[in-house]
């Protein structure tokens, strides 16, 4: 049997309530088994970088989803060059 995967990208510069409010209700309202968590290495739709640097957006997210078993902060997008 396949996983449900859903998938939150953004800034998370910082993340923050609102985020894990999103996730939460997608996991619970669509039954998905995992929610990937991608923090973006250059947001596409943003003129200026990020205020963070991306190791620290990544462990950021990586608490504030630190009570969500069926979170998964991924930094996959952070490690690479380019918009994400």
């Amino acid at each position: 049997m396949s996983a449900v995967l859903g998938i939150l990208g953004g800034s998370f510069d910082p993340p923050h309530e609102g985020h894990v409010a999103i996730a939460t209700a997608a996991w619970r309202q669509l039954r998905l088994d995992r929610v990937l968590v991608l923090p973006a290495g250059q947001a596409p739709l943003r003129d200026e970088p990020p205020r963070a640097a991306a190791a620290e957006r990544v462990a950021m997210a990586r608490l504030a989803f630190a009570d969500a078993p069926w979170a998964v902060v991924d930094p996959r997008e952070t490690l690479r060059p380019g918009p994400s």
